[in-house]
């Protein structure tokens, strides 16, 4: 598979609002308007699946014939809806949570059905290391693994993160290790 594309132009950082619904296709992630023009990103696994869809076949059944429901924790709804797709594909049921708070409420009520957490770690209300430990410090769902799927990855985050209660740190858009990481540690907890 290969993509046509010119040169980089410029690398800058930012903090867009990203539009999933206007420019939405086949391997059309979203928008954002970028320095005032419109920049549309590409899902490359959409693209690579949409062509080679026996590609990704085995890992589609990771979820098993009564998955377990993983609690997804983002302030931002793109990257909620992402995750949501990713686990979906792999088999799994998924509810969501736009902060620390709202999945707290959502474990207090619903804990017996949820079998794992992915969580943000920056959000407003109750930020992810919060959330962690009061997961891990829960004679209730203390149990659960918890997978911090973030930007903040420097060796004091990753740290505090760990100290927290934290399983494992994963990068956002990494898709592959993500969905070989639930499917880890959900057949762990299944098995135990």
């Amino acid at each position: 598979i290969g993509l046509l594309a010119s040169g980089p132009v410029d690398a800058i950082e930012v903090s867009a609002e990203i539009d999933a619904v206007t420019l939405r296709q086949t391997g059309i992630m979203g928008s954002a308007i970028i320095g005032g023009t419109t920049t549309m990103l590409i899902d490359i696994f959409e693209l690579v699946e949409t062509l080679h869809p026996e590609w990704f076949e085995d890992g589609a059944a990771c979820g098993g014939e009564n998955p377990p429901l993983v609690l997804i924790v983002d302030d931002s709804e793109f990257f909620r809806n992402l995750v949501r797709i990713y686990l979906e594909q792999a088999g799994f049921r998924v509810v969501d949570a736009v902060d620390g708070l709202e999945a707290w409420r959502l474990l207090e009520a619903a804990y017996e059905t949820i079998g794992l957490v992915v969580t943000d770690i920056e959000m407003p209300n109750l930020d992810g290391f919060e959330l962690t430990k009061r997961i891990k410090n829960s004679s209730q769902f203390g149990y659960l693994p918890v997978i911090a799927l973030t930007t903040l990855a420097a060796e004091e985050d990753v740290a505090r993160g760990k100290a927290a209660g934290v399983e494992e740190y994963h990068i956002k858009l990494d898709r592959e290790r993500l969905v070989e990481a639930v499917c880890r540690h959900l057949q762990a907890t299944v098995a135990a």
